[in-house]
């Protein structure tokens, strides 16, 4: 899992243009993680914003899968990007074999309730 959210950070931050991190360093500010039940999402912190991520339960570490993007509109925030019920993302990640992230915006509001 140290892979993958260290992929997923540099995803983050090559889409919003920010230099990327150290990878000695980003391994070592890592945290272990218990395993996640099946359709449950990752939370990772990026330049301290939220960004939710989805793995398919098929992901092996053996086997490279995409990884997709999904941001929200604003007002949005990456909780509701990530609902299921709205927008399918997270199915649709475990139909086509991909890994799909919901980073949050940023927001003034308790929560990050309305990012842009």
């Amino acid at each position: 899992m140290t892979v993958i959210r260290t992929l997923l950070a540099a995803g983050v931050l090559l889409l919003a243009g920010l230099q990327l991190p150290d990878t000695q360093a980003a391994q070592q500010d890592a945290v272990p993680r218990r395993a996640l039940a099946e359709g449950e999402l990752e939370e990772l912190r990026v330049q301290g914003r939220k960004v939710l991520v989805h793995i398919p339960p098929a992901y092996a570490s053996s086997r490279a899968l995409p990884l997709v993007l999904a941001l929200h509109g604003g007002g949005g925030n990456a909780q509701l990007m990530a609902e299921d019920k709205r927008y399918g993302w997270r199915q649709q990640a475990d139909l086509g074999g991909f890994i799909v992230a919901f980073p949050n915006g940023a927001s003034r509001l308790p929560g990050g309730r309305l990012a842009t």
